[in-house]
């Protein structure tokens, strides 16, 4: 039995507590109830007795209240105080400077308080059984800083965990954990952030990494799979933007296994991995081309099998990423090489069966043919003997056997390509069965021209050459030290080419002025692209000519010459402007269109009255009103009455009114007499077009 003394009593004297007063009041409630479990606990029975009262018979006094305990050690507590232990709110001071402050429960830390070491550690939060408990901040020496579950004074449960990265005392950042924690350690899920923005979340166990993403701070990286010794470790998928993607096997950071990485570079690569590296078997893919075999050291490396993008395909050794040792290829144009191959080139011994159907087998060098070796031509021949840059040594060829032949040696065209082609003979006329011989070709005439020499390697030679200017033309075709190769110089003529209207020339008198019942001409030269005059013939190009205005048109008669000219005529009769348009197809020639006047005859003009400027520039606006074929309105006023004829001729267009066209000439001059202020308001019609129109026909007027 254990009898609660009351030590405390209530304030007298006073309805209202003070804050202190109600804080202990609060507080005996609170060690009442403590007492009562741990009564309850160890089977005692509470009893409570006021003051001046015996207690029961084998009753145990409690003593409760605030007070101050000091330790032999030389520590000090000064709190609420449970028979001389710390029970309820307390400070205890240890002699080595650490301190704590807050509840207690029979001598241990219990409840809610706040502990400072000395080594500047400090915990506040909750506890229990004289050990952090529940939820809690710890801070610590070097800075970092937990908030979150304990348990036993361990981490314990979910909280965060920030570390600072000093750079430079003024500027400190942070990493931080937030996750789960057990035993003091990272264990089970959590998101560990760095100081530069780059996360892992995942899981861990017991503070190492087993399995999660990783995400850098620009996000261009992002791995997901295993961890081992926070290193990528198993199974994973690492991402790095325009750079690679890898699905596979990781050990110690690096690729490690069986894997697959695709390239930003279009490079693929599936199969074994060391240290980071192709090493193993696999197959690698980069457009086309797909290899599959052996690799070491990122390069294909032992036996492997190479489809090449042109459809050529290798099977053999390979060295340091490159063909070497023994192997087989079949080229995208039939040849097909078996033999030795060095630094990814033929060289050593082999054989090739060539798509002309020429077989060879001897020794290469770079590969060529060179050294001994024997060749059986498609034809049969067959030479053994040997080779030098992939060419049988053979005497060069003769200029006195060699033959040329082909259209080009008598007659081209301007601006078009021409050939003619050499087979080479040696001194025994026997047929060059190798190229390398120096053939020049040039023609001399209107311009200086060297032609290109083809080698094609088997002793026949292709010549081109293009000439622009037409004309006659000598040939030279020489060798060595300029020997004229069969019957050099040969006679060449270049004809012009077809005309083309863009280069075509225009010219007479024609073109300007005319006049009335009297036969004018101008002229079109044919040229072809290159300005040559198409002499010889007739010109190969069909020619438009159209003369018009709005008070008609004018035949014109085109006849082709063998000069390589057009001969355009034209009778006109009636006086006034016209357009010419001279045409091939949808191309125009020359400047044009022309504008051309067409005046009266000489006889007519010296009876002529002085010109009406004012109906001439009428005669101009109208043309260019009528420019589309349709001069309806130009008489037309906005105010004017429509009379009885006008309301005819507008419903029926199709019926001339005006029998003689000359008759539209005077229109000026009628009007004026019979309308004075028509007449103004024309004049000044006019003189606006005037301003529009006389760049146009400054040179006609």
């Amino acid at each position: 039995m254990v009898v609660r003394t009351e030590l405390l009593g209530a304030v007298e004297g006073s309805d209202a507590l003070s804050t202190e007063d109600l804080r202990r009041e609060v507080e005996e409630i609170r060690n009442e109830v403590d007492l009562r479990e741990h009564a309850r606990e160890n089977g005692y029975q509470i009893v409570s007795m006021n003051a001046g009262e015996e207690p029961p018979l084998g009753a145990t006094p409690v003593n409760a209240g605030e007070g101050e305990l000091k330790y032999t050690n030389g520590d000090t507590y000064k709190g609420e105080i449970v028979n001389n232990l710390r029970h309820g709110k307390g400070r205890h001071l240890c002699s080595t400077g650490d301190y704590y402050d807050g509840s207690w429960r029979f001598d241990k830390r219990e409840g809610h308080g706040s502990m400072v070491f000395a080594s500047k550690l400090r915990y506040e939060g909750d506890w229990k059984d004289d050990k952090a408990h529940g939820h809690g901040v710890c801070y610590y020496p070097n800075g970092q800083r937990y908030e979150g579950e304990w348990e036993k004074d361990q981490k314990w449960g979910w909280g965060k965990l920030e570390i600072p990265v000093a750079e430079g005392e003024a500027n400190v950042k942070w990493e931080s954990y937030e996750g789960e924690w057990s035993n003091n350690a990272m264990d089970g899920r959590g998101r560990y952030t760095f100081v530069d923005g780059s996360y892992y979340e995942g899981e861990y166990k017991q503070g190492q990494r087993t399995k999660g993403k990783f995400v850098s701070s620009d996000e261009s990286i992002e791995y997901t799979g295993g961890w081992k010794d926070n290193m990528r470790h198993g199974f994973g998928t690492f991402f790095q933007n325009g750079v690679q993607k890898y699905f596979g096997e990781w050990r110690k950071d690096l690729k490690h296994g069986r894997g697959k990485c695709e390239y930003s570079d279009g490079v693929a690569y599936d199969g074994d991995w060391v240290g980071d590296k192709m090493q193993g078997t696999g197959k690698w893919t980069f457009g086309g081309e797909k290899y599959e075999g052996g690799f070491g050291d990122n390069k294909r490396e032992g036996d492997g099998t190479c489809t090449y993008d042109d459809g050529s395909r290798y099977q053999g050794a390979w060295k340091d990423g490159k063909r070497h040792g023994k192997g087989k290829h079949l080229f995208s144009n039939g040849d097909l090489y078996e033999g030795d191959w060095k630094d990814d080139e033929r060289d050593g011994k082999g054989a090739c069966k060539y798509h002309n159907g020429d077989r060879y087998q001897g020794e290469w060098k770079a590969n060529r043919r060179e050294g001994h070796g024997v060749c059986v031509f498609q034809d049969g021949t067959k030479y053994r003997g040997e080779w030098v840059g992939d060419k049988w040594v053979q005497s060069s060829a003769d200029p006195e056997f060699t033959k040329v032949f082909g259209p080009g040696l008598a007659q081209g065209t301007a601006g078009a390509k021409t050939v003619f082609g050499i087979q080479a003979y040696d001194e025994d006329q026997n047929k060059r069965l190798c190229g390398g011989d120096a053939f020049c070709c040039t023609l001399e005439g209107p311009a200086e021209v060297h032609a290109d020499v083809v080698d094609h390697g088997d002793g026949t030679y292709a010549i081109q050459y293009t000439a622009e200017l037409s004309g006659d033309y000598e040939l030279f075709i020489t060798i060595g030290d300029d020997e004229l190769v069969g019957s050099s110089p040969y006679q060449v003529k270049i004809l012009p080419g077809k005309p083309c209207p863009k280069r075509c020339t225009v010219s007479g008198s024609g073109l300007r002025s005319a006049r009335a019942g009297v036969v004018s001409e101008f002229y079109v030269e044919a040229r072809d692209e290159h300005k040559n005059l198409c002499v010889g013939s007739a010109p190969d190009m069909k020619l438009g000519v159209s003369i018009t205005s709005a008070a008609g048109a004018i035949e014109a008669d085109v006849e082709p010459r063998q000069d390589g000219t057009f001969r355009c005529s034209y009778t006109p009769v009636q006086i006034g402007f016209y357009r010419i348009e001279i045409s091939s197809g949808r191309d125009l020639i020359g400047s044009s269109p022309y504008s051309l006047e067409v005046e009266v005859s000489s006889r007519e003009k010296a009876e002529e009255p002085v010109p009406d400027v004012i109906a001439k520039w009428g005669s101009i606006a109208q043309a260019e009103y009528a420019a589309d074929g349709d001069s309806d309105g130009w008489d037309s006023e906005p105010e004017e009455k429509e009379t009885a004829e006008e309301k005819y001729v507008r419903e029926h267009p199709d019926v001339a009114v005006v029998d003689n066209l000359e008759d539209m000439w005077k229109v000026g001059r009628y009007q004026a007499e019979k309308k004075a202020l028509e007449r103004k308001e024309k004049e000044r019609r006019l003189a606006e077009l005037r301003q529009r129109l006389e760049k146009k026909y400054k040179n006609n007027v």
